[in-house]
């Protein structure tokens, strides 16, 4: 998808106006982005993809008023975050774990965070803002259902082609949770591995999807990477070192990070609606 010069500015000065006037900030940032939509607190930025044309997919092609829609829509996403998420409150917790269990951990934990996060953020936007809802679907449907059904539930699933990395069991655990959460996909669909971990965390899980605050979504996403934790050890007393992937992340003796390599780091900062 490309957008020309001309069309970039005037959509990147549209989105400008538009949330800022949402958030009523008007020294709010706004940037259009490659491919990634984030807001930074630090900075007051708010980032989304500039959708354009028509978007191929295994179920057809998506038209350009659905793009359009989803567009206004993670803009909304993000205008969201600024207003309702406590950044501060989050950005102090993930640096307190990353010094106590490594840099990896803190990087699953606000991965997990984040699934909580958005739906009660979305929740508490659209109470405000009626309209955005159609545009909020539609962001859910491209970025959700237009991107692999229950394909990235598996452990196995390599998004950049059998050269590439599979994304492993953690990646695949968050996908199921939230691709379920939104209704994309059924329990049934996603491999037994990972139906196993969220009949575990279901507990935890059902408490992440019923928060209404960021400090909620906090104590969810912790207690979820806690039961990960408990796993691990559990597994490693039965049956020594195990060889499989480091669900939770946590820092090696040696000090680095037990993970299977290749995976991004988010800032804390940021907030993608991925």
């Amino acid at each position: 998808m490309s957008v020309g010069s001309n069309r970039l500015s005037a959509l990147e000065n549209s989105a400008s106006k538009t949330a800022k006037a949402l958030t009523r900030d008007p020294s709010l940032n706004v940037v259009m982005t490659r491919d990634e939509a984030f807001y930074n607190w630090e900075t007051n930025t708010v980032g989304t993809p500039a959708y354009s044309g028509k978007l191929d997919d295994a179920n057809g092609e998506t038209e350009e008023g659905e793009l359009a829609y989803a567009f206004r829509g993670l803009l909304d996403h993000e205008c969201g975050h600024k207003v309702y998420t406590d950044c501060e409150a989050l950005s102090e917790w993930l640096t307190a774990k990353e010094e106590a269990h490594g840099t990896e951990a803190a990087h699953r934990l606000q991965r997990l965070h984040n699934t909580f996060e958005d739906p009660q953020m979305e929740a508490r936007w659209i109470d405000h803002h009626p309209g955005s809802q159609k545009y909020i679907a539609a962001k859910l449907r491209v970025t959700i259902r237009e991107t692999g059904g229950a394909a990235p539930c598996d452990p196995e699933h390599r998004p950049f082609g059998f050269g590439g990395p599979a994304i492993g069991v953690f990646t695949a655990f968050g996908q199921a949770m939230l691709r379920i959460h939104h209704g994309f996909v059924t329990v049934g669909q996603v491999p037994p591995v990972i139906q196993y971990l969220l009949k575990v965390c279901e507990v935890e899980i059902a408490q992440g999807f019923e928060a209404t605050t960021t400090q909620g979504c906090i104590e969810a996403a912790e207690a979820v990477w806690k039961k990960l934790c408990d796993l691990e050890d559990a597994s490693e007393q039965q049956e020594g070192e195990g060889e499989g992937e480091c669900l939770s992340g946590r820092q090696g003796e040696a000090g680095e990070s037990e993970s299977e390599a290749g995976e991004g780091e988010d800032q804390p900062g940021d907030h993608d609606s991925s």
